[in-house]
């Protein structure tokens, strides 16, 4: 008896053993996982601080663009898309500006435009003419389209609609068009410009080279650049802010320790006048 007693007595200790083992584990496991916890936590808590002042600075800089271009001539920044930094808190932010003036405006061009500009992106003839009919119907006023509750033949039951494209990815839902030639078109492409030709100040050589096919202006503006580049001379300065333009503005800030990234648009149109100068079409 006094040795069966002292067998249970070992093995209730053993358990006891085992048992206060699990407990120990079982309590380190979830000091651990705490621990985790309170990381991921203060990493998140890291992240959304740097991401937030990312933005900030990215907005900030869209905003002291806009100061610039209002700014005396000699400083304000290049208007050609050509990247240069804004210093922001302590955070550079590269910037890029574009004059929409430079670019071929789909809800203006002309049908022959359309066609040199898909022809040479790729385009077979047949494919740019599906095209073009596409954009030249969907952004002519409709007249005559039957309005809700029409049917009683009451000409005040028809309306007109103006169905001009909003922005450039208007086009990706057109037939015809393919993601390669939507890629390929859409930098030379806007819907700010509001003018049937380009300015040749501020065309890249790819639009020029389109335009010089119907327009001598153009044409004499590419070939100016390319004597300037083959005789070594320096091409012309970069031009200045024109009030009455649109503009892109892009900005971008980076953490590459948070690997985080901020981005921000804006497209406005500078409108000269004194207690409105701006006309936002885009800003995020």
């Amino acid at each position: 008896m006094g040795r069966g007693r002292a067998r249970d007595s070992v093995r209730d200790d053993g358990v006891a053993i085992i048992s206060a083992v699990w407990v120990a584990a079982f309590v380190a496991l979830i000091a651990v996982s705490v621990m985790q916890m309170t990381r991921t936590s203060a990493t998140t808590v890291r992240d959304q601080s740097v991401v937030a002042q990312l933005g900030a600075a990215t907005d900030g800089a869209v905003n002291a663009t806009i100061l610039m271009m209002l700014g005396p001539e000699d400083s304000q920044p290049p208007v050609t898309g050509r990247p240069f930094n804004v210093a922001i808190g302590g955070q550079q932010v590269r910037v890029t500006l574009l004059d929409e003036a430079g670019k071929i405006d789909i809800n203006r061009a002309s049908d022959a435009v359309l066609k040199l500009l898909l022809n040479a992106s790729g385009a077979d003839r047949a494919t740019a003419d599906v095209i073009v009919r596409a954009i030249i119907r969907h952004r002519s006023p409709s007249e005559n389209l039957p309005g809700e509750g029409s049917g009683n033949g009451d000409v005040s039951a028809y309306k007109s609609r103006n169905m001009s494209f909003q922005n450039i990815g208007d086009l990706r839902l057109l037939a015809g068009m393919t993601p390669t030639l939507f890629e390929r078109i859409a930098p030379m492409l806007t819907v700010y410009s509001q003018a049937a030709d380009v300015d040749p100040t501020f065309a890249t050589d790819a639009v020029l080279g389109l335009f010089g096919a119907v327009s001598p202006i153009a044409k004499q503006a590419l070939e100016e650049r390319r004597a300037a580049r083959r005789q070594g001379r320096a091409l012309p300065q970069s031009p200045v802010v024109a009030l009455g333009h649109a503009y892109t503005i892009s900005a971008e800030a980076s953490d590459p320790g948070a690997k985080a990234v901020s981005r921000q648009t804006a497209v406005f149109r500078l409108t000269g006048q004194r207690d409105a100068p701006l006309l936002v079409y885009r800003w995020d």
